[in-house]
Order: structure tokens, then C-alpha cells, then sequence
């Protein structure tokens, strides 16, 4: 790198390996120099930036109309903020960490193209990309410039993009499905569809015209002068083959059980470069959504389940002007005597039924089964209440042994001496032994009573 300053033409010395790839001076008058490794003028000498290591590939650096500023690198994308620095990766949403350009609007929109990981928008903090899905012919962006027409612009190795702003912030306002976009190759004069992804990889200049170089040499654009084709191509259903039979274009074809491939070739009859025709397709009743063919005129399609179909397809042409309306073909795929819907109806009707009665037959087998186990759980329970008054009438009979033992014997231990009093009182109011007088004689006759009284209480003992 060299420094003109005074007239004298000053060599900067980095490494002989170091090339760099982009310089920008910032609103405070500090010079960026970005390459492998990113460094900053300080007092007419280069310091390396001690955020990046020197194996860091940086492609651009860019101040942003906030102040703040952005260098891309093949790592991530870096913002330096009041003196600090933040990395973007694809942890925070990005498609691809290789960023190798950038462009500004006027309302502070950034824009930054990337290698393969299609072009990012960064707006009110946050990243929007557009991929192949939203209609980007590729996702390798060289470089971005816009039109005073309201186009922007973008170089790649397949060719340069142009697309409509207002598309673009459409699709990032979910307001727009798809891009209409423009791709300009050699058929439109360009010396080679590839172009240099270098620094700057394309300017405009001050009567608005573009520049972008290629692998060999340079494209111009004058956006001013630059024609429109607005007419919809027209789109024709050009032949349709099953299993390699051609089949009829008119009416509903019907199409063997059998057959393993249904390709549709179909065309766009627009011949102002035809090359450039772009379709789109859908097959009602299977495809769920729209399939991008690009530049492909057919359609295949293997193994399809019997039914009828609707086969769709739009085009658009070099311009990128579609014809929403395009071409149908319908047709109709037969069904085996094995596909046939009472045969499917019967079929599943059997099967229900089969299953039904696995339903009904577990269902009573569990019944049972609880059955079983209640009865088995009551026999448990009756057997051991059987043990237990077994066991307590065995108790209760030991207690009547028991009590029929304590019983006679108390009723024999008192009756003996009873008897024993009872005949002695009666030997003594027999007078045996002597006269009684009247007082004791009195005495004696209680006590027979008494004693007659306790011999029947024994007696009533004995009986119990």
C-alpha cells in the first residue's frame, strides 16, 4: 500500500503477504485499512486493531450514517460503537458468516452481500435475509448499488441481479411473497456472466450509469436506457407422457394404475431471450406448494396415488414479468382392484369390525379377570373367617368344659358339707341326742330350711 502526501509518493509496508482490500475514513478523520487484519492510521503510522487477529479476513469497512462502523469479514460481521466492538454471527440470525459487501440508502438502510449465504438487511436492530425462497437467482452477492429508477442492482459470478426496491422492502414487510428479479448474462452483452468479487466489486458513477468489472473486463449499465419487456409470456402444456406414452392434451387423460413416471414438458412462448424464461408449478392434489423450476421446462412425477389432478404452471419471462394465469392440464390416475374404494371401504369395515371384537374380547377378559380376582379375594375371605370361628367356637367350648368342671365342682365341694349339716340337724330335732327345748329347737328348724334352700340352689348349679 502507498501514501501520496505532499507531492511524495510513500510505500506502507505490512508484510509481503498482506493485501488490503478496502480503506475508509471515519466522520473523526481516523483511516481504516481493512485486509488480513484490520488496522487504523494513527499520527501518519498503521496500528493493527487489537480486536482482530491477523488470520481475520476482512473485506470492507464502512462508516454508517449513525457513525457507526461495519467490517465484514470471512468470520462474522463486526460493529464498532462508541469505541466498542460487537460480533454477528449466525447465533444472532445470520445465513452465512463470509460478508464481502455493503451498501448504505438513504434512510440508513445497510445491505450486506455475502458468499452463499444470499443478502442480509439490517434495519431498527434486527436482520433480514433473502434467500432463494424469496425469488434471489443466487445467493453469492458481489456487490450492490441502486438506480435512481428505483432498482437495485448486483453483481455475482452467475450474472448481474436487478430487482425492485419497493419488492425488496415488501418481502422484508411481509407484504411480498416473492422478487421479480432481472438477471443480465452474456445473451444481454455482458463480456462474462461472472463478476469479480474485488473491492469495490462496482460503482456508480455521477450520469448514473454502473459499473461492475467481470472476469474479463467491465459490464455498463445505463438503467436510464434500459428496455422492458412487460409482456406476459404466453404458457402452452407442450406434451405429457406416462411411463413414456404420449397421452392426449385435451379432456381429463386417464393414466394407468400402473404407471411409475408422469413427466409434463411445458414452454413459455417468449422469444426475446428465451433462455432467461423462468417457471413455477404446482400439481393440485399433491404438491403442497409452488416448486420453483427456474429455467427447467419439465415436470416429473413418480408413483402418484390414484385420484385427480390438476397440473399448473406460470412462467415468466427474461424481464421477470409473469404470467400469473399460465397453463393447465388435468388428469386422472386409475386405480388397482386392490385401490378400488368399496374394496377399501370393505377392507376397513373388516378391519373395524376385527377390531371391535379385540375390544369387546379384552374388555371381557379383563372383566373376568376382575371377576376371578374378587371371588378368589371373597374365598380368601370366607376361609379365613371360617378359621376364625372355628377357632373361636374351639375357645368357646374349652370355656364350657371349663365351666361345667368349675361348676360340678363347686356343686359337689358345697353339697357334700350341706348334706352333712342337713343330717345332723335332722338327728338333732330327732332328739338323738337329747331333749331340745323349744328355743333351739326354733333355731334348728331355720337352719333345716337354710340348708334344704342351698341344696336345691346346688341342684339348680348342677342342672345349669
Amino acid at each position: 500500500m502507498s501514501r501520496l502526501q505532499n507531492g511524495v509518493v510513500e510505500s506502507l509496508s505490512l508484510g509481503s503477504e498482506w493485501v488490503p482490500y478496502d480503506l475508509e475514513e471515519d466522520r473523526d478523520g481516523t483511516l481504516w485499512v481493512v485486509g488480513r487484519g484490520v488496522w487504523r492510521m494513527e499520527e501518519g503510522e498503521l496500528v493493527r486493531e487489537a480486536r482482530f487477529s491477523d488470520v481475520v479476513e476482512a473485506r470492507f469497512a464502512h462508516e454508517a450514517s449513525n457513525g457507526d462502523l461495519w467490517i465484514g469479514t470471512r468470520r462474522g460481521l463486526y460493529r464498532r460503537r462508541q469505541g466498542a466492538w460487537r460480533r454477528y454471527t449466525l447465533d444472532d440470525g445470520l445465513m452465512s458468516e463470509h460478508f464481502v459487501s455493503v451498501y448504505e440508502d438513504a434512510r440508513g438502510v445497510l445491505f450486506f452481500g455475502t458468499h452463499g449465504g444470499g443478502l442480509h438487511r439490517f434495519e431498527e436492530e434486527r436482520f433480514f435475509v433473502y434467500t432463494r425462497d424469496h425469488g434471489l437467482p443466487g445467493e453469492g452477492i458481489w456487490r450492490i448499488l441502486e438506480d435512481d429508477l428505483g432498482f437495485v442492482w448486483m453483481s455475482s459470478d452467475q450474472g448481474i441481479y436487478r430487482m425492485a426496491r419497493s419488492d425488496l422492502d415488501g418481502i422484508a414487510a411481509g407484504t411480498r411473497a416473492r422478487l421479480d428479479a432481472l438477471v443480465l448474462t452474456e445473451t444481454d452483452g455482458m463480456p462474462s456472466a461472472e463478476c469479480s468479487s474485488g473491492s469495490p466489486g462496482g460503482w456508480k458513477m455521477q450520469d448514473g450509469t454502473l459499473w461492475f468489472p467481470t472476469i474479463k473486463g467491465p459490464a455498463i449499465i445505463d438503467p436510464s436506457t434500459f428496455s422492458l419487456n412487460e409482456r406476459p409470456p404466453p404458457v402452452r402444456i407442450k406434451r405429457v407422457m406416462a411411463d413414456g406414452e404420449a397421452l392426449a392434451l385435451d379432456g381429463t387423460a386417464s393414466i394407468a394404475p400402473d404407471a411409475r413416471m408422469v413427466e409434463i414438458h411445458y414452454a413459455a412462448l417468449s422469444y426475446v431471450a428465451s433462455e432467461k424464461n423462468r417457471y413455477r408449478y404446482r400439481l393440485e392434489g399433491y404438491d403442497r406448494d409452488w416448486i420453483e423450476a427456474d429455467r427447467r421446462r419439465f415436470a416429473t412425477y413418480t408413483n402418484l396415488p390414484p385420484g385427480t389432478y390438476t397440473f399448473r404452471v406460470v412462467a415468466a419471462n427474461n424481464d421477470g414479468i409473469w404470467n400469473e394465469a399460465g397453463a393447465t392440464y388435468q388428469f386422472r390416475v386409475s386405480a388397482s382392484w386392490y385401490e378400488l374404494w368399496w374394496l377399501r371401504v370393505l377392507g376397513a369395515l373388516l378391519a373395524g369390525g376385527i377390531f371391535a371384537f379385540m375390544v369387546y374380547y379384552r374388555k371381557k377378559w379383563r372383566e373376568a379377570r376382575e371377576t376371578a380376582r374378587a371371588l378368589r379375594k371373597e374365598q380368601e375371605r370366607t376361609v379365613a373367617q371360617s378359621r376364625q370361628l372355628a377357632e373361636q367356637a374351639q375357645r368357646l367350648q374349652e370355656i364350657d368344659r371349663f365351666k361345667s368342671r368349675f361348676f360340678t365342682n363347686l356343686s359337689h365341694e358345697f353339697r357334700t358339707p350341706i348334706t352333712l349339716i342337713h343330717a345332723l340337724v335332722d338327728d338333732l330335732l330327732a332328739e338323738r341326742a337329747g331333749t331340745l327345748s323349744e328355743e333351739a329347737r326354733s333355731q334348728l328348724e331355720v337352719v333345716c330350711r337354710n340348708t334344704r334352700r342351698l341344696e336345691h340352689l346346688v341342684d339348680q348349679l348342677l342342672d345349669l
